[in-house]
């Protein structure tokens, strides 16, 4: 390994505590979400808070999200100053669109005018809040890194949920919100007085180049995850929507921890390697972490397959069983997703952008159409079945595309989640997901033992060759 190499990660392991402990507490904050929301809530009330949160995070995605990648991209070949000030008067036009956006999605749902109106408002600020996410992450300052995630995630749940002890409205929950990322973005513009100075042409040009293919990317990954609810609301009740919700959303959140520490950090230091022309350094640190959600992922799995419908009860209580089928699947599909994300990475830093819109727009079309074949007659299940299949079909264009490109594919990861997925299947036909949480644990723990076994006999194969 050379001293290139060694520099590269060891500026990415640098980061990762801060990321642990940002994204340990955004995790805690969730998963006490799940347990007391939908209890709070009850299964209808939920389900329509669930559509809310759906809505305002396409929103957020289509008309914010490329403003992070573009910012931490354009910020190596850029001076901060110009940057920061472009990307704040694009993120409060992106923002009114996508708040009229959110208004005009959930007219059609039985909501009362405010809770409509604050969705519209809360979609707002999380678009103005992803300029700050941008610049923060840019800086790899660990300590403002873990400081943003604590305030925007425990300082929401903590307001939304005393908003609503008062008020008792889910408009309450929404306005607590909404208070964190609306503060974090005036911080943003005291600190930049982007306000001040008028946006360079060039610049704009320049972010849209890069961002918005991401854009359409991110829209159609929002489609991927909430297109089930939608369709779950049409064809069957706002209850069906929040205990799926409720199922989609543990898996979610669990292994979303796992990756999004590692690569949130990886990211701005992977993306810095890659536009200097160590392209090696970079698909390096990408190898680490595929290895990483390899072991934790299909670990969970199995948890899932075993005892996912136990954990699930104890968590957010009996009126949210699922069919005991639903929890594996929704595991085994967020972690092909998260796979392919790291399988496109390449293309993204070669500003093959495109590439990633074209494949994650085909994925949506399937989604949306397996879904409308599937949840009529499966309800849950089928939402279920829907992910697993787009989200694999996702994972193997991608590996394709790479590897047609040259860059580095991880062919093996594809074999390696069909032998885990098998063996997550045979789990369930035995446990039917209400195994005990011992059980389950033991059932991940000998999956974590066959794959550290088999890279140790590979190495030891490898050493003796």
């Amino acid at each position: 390994m050379g001293a290139e190499e060694s520099s590269v990660r060891a500026r990415w392991l640098g980061q990762i505590p801060a990321y642990i402990l940002s994204h340990g507490v955004a995790f805690l904050t969730g998963l006490v979400s799940i347990a007391i929301l939908p209890r709070i809530l009850g299964p209808e009330q939920y389900g329509a808070y669930a559509l809310i949160m759906a809505t305002a995070n396409m929103a957020a995605s289509l008309f914010g999200e490329w403003l992070v990648p573009s910012g931490i991209r354009l910020s190596s070949e850029v001076p901060h100053g110009f940057i920061w000030n472009t990307l704040g008067w694009m993120a409060v036009f992106s923002s009114i669109l996508g708040g009229v956006a959110v208004g005009a999605l959930l007219s059609g749902q039985q909501l009362s005018p405010h809770v409509g109106l604050w969705a519209s408002l809360f979609a707002v600020a999380m678009i103005l809040s992803k300029a700050s996410m941008a610049y923060i992450r840019t800086t790899l300052d660990r300590r403002l890194i873990a400081g943003y995630t604590f305030v925007s995630s425990l300082g929401s749940l903590l307001l939304s949920l005393s908003l609503f002890l008062v008020g008792r409205h889910l408009t309450w929950l929404i306005v607590g919100l909404s208070i964190a990322p609306w503060s974090l973005f005036l911080i943003y513009s005291f600190k930049f007085r982007w306000f001040l100075t008028q946006p360079r042409l060039d610049l704009v040009q320049s972010v849209l180049r890069f961002g918005l293919p991401i854009a359409i990317t991110s829209i159609g990954g929002q489609i991927l995850q909430v297109a089930d609810r939608y369709m779950l609301a049409l064809f069957k009740t706002h209850a069906d929507v929040g205990i799926y919700n409720a199922t989609y959303n543990l898996s979610d959140k669990f292994l979303g921890l796992c990756f999004s520490v590692l690569f949130s950090s990886m990211y701005p230091v992977a993306s810095h390697a890659w536009a200097r022309g160590n392209r090696a350094d970079a698909e390096s640190l990408l190898v680490n972490l595929f290895r990483f959600m390899t072991i934790v992922a299909g670990a969970f799995a199995w948890f899932q397959a075993a005892s996912g419908v136990s954990f699930i009860r104890l968590l957010a209580g009996e009126a949210f069983r699922p069919p005991s089928l639903v929890p594996v699947l929704v595991a085994l599909g967020s972690w092909i997703w998260f796979t392919g994300i790291l399988q496109h990475q390449p293309l993204e830093w070669d500003k093959r952008t495109l590439w990633v819109t074209a494949m994650t727009l085909f994925t949506a079309i399937l989604n949306l159409a397996l879904n409308w074949i599937l949840i009529p007659s499966l309800g849950v299940i089928g939402a279920a079945i829907a992910t697993l299949v787009s989200y694999s079909a996702y994972l193997l264009v991608c590996t394709f595309v790479t590897k047609h490109y040259g860059y580095y594919a991880r062919v093996w990861e594809v074999w390696v989640i069909l032998g885990t997925s098998l063996g997550a299947f045979l789990l369930w036909y035995r446990f039917q997901g209400n195994a005990g949480l011992l059980q389950g644990t033991l059932a991940a723990l000998v999956y974590v033992g066959l794959g550290l076994g088999s890279r140790l006999l590979l190495k030891i194969k490898k050493g003796a060759q």
